[in-house]
């Protein structure tokens, strides 16, 4: 895929997450486990990554903030990044209303060392983030250049295997869609319900 093609598909992308950063702050349950002061990080993470108190925290691709937030109520110092301009606004407004400190930054993550030049002693992301990526070697030159000596890297992800299976009415689960792909992005059109609130109809389609 040539550049001007991957250009073209991130910016899609940005258009369909600035969509539905608004939507995720009322449909995720994460907003509403932070507004009554509940847990959201999964206790995986939590006993893997550990005492956080006191560290700086690098968020890459953290949409509305949520477990940017969750990492800031543990006692990091957090940095959250994201491409979408609405998804940062969502992000600190939530920041504001719960009345934690975090820093959030509107980059495209390849882009990140024109705009930020420290290091951190966690660099994290999470669930839903590899599928976007146009080169994960970028990518993890990317946390290579943000990571403290000493520090961790830290990626919880589904497995793609998930993406393959489907329920049956039987609630049976069943491999329906192929496990491999070409290297072009899968392009998801518009039309299709948001898989955070089915009720809102996406107006842009996306490429992953």
């Amino acid at each position: 895929m040539d550049r001007e093609t991957q250009r073209q598909a991130e910016e899609w992308n940005r258009r369909r997450w600035d969509e539905v950063a608004r939507v995720h702050v009322g449909a995720y349950r994460e907003v509403e486990l932070l507004r009554t002061g509940q847990e959201v990080l999964d206790e995986i993470e939590l006993r893997e990554v550990g005492d956080v108190l006191g560290k700086r925290l690098l968020h890459l691709q953290g949409h509305i903030g949520t477990d940017t937030l969750a990492w800031a109520r543990h006692g990091a110092i957090v940095t959250g990044v994201d491409f979408s301009e609405e998804s940062i606004k969502s992000a600190e407004a939530l920041r504001d209303e719960l009345g934690l400190e975090a820093r959030f930054i509107r980059s495209n993550v390849y882009d990140l060392p024109d705009v930020l030049s420290e290091v951190f002693d966690v660099v994290y992301t999470s669930r839903g983030v590899l599928c976007w990526l146009r080169d994960l070697t970028a990518w993890a030159g990317i946390i290579a250049r943000f990571l403290a000596p000493g520090g961790i890297f830290y990626l919880m992800e589904s497995h793609p295997i998930l993406n393959a299976l489907e329920e049956r009415p039987t609630g049976e689960l069943a491999f329906i869609h192929p496990y491999f792909h070409r290297p072009e992005p899968v392009r998801g059109e518009a039309g299709g319900p948001d898989y955070a609130d089915p009720t809102h109809p996406l107006q842009h389609p996306s490429h992953e």
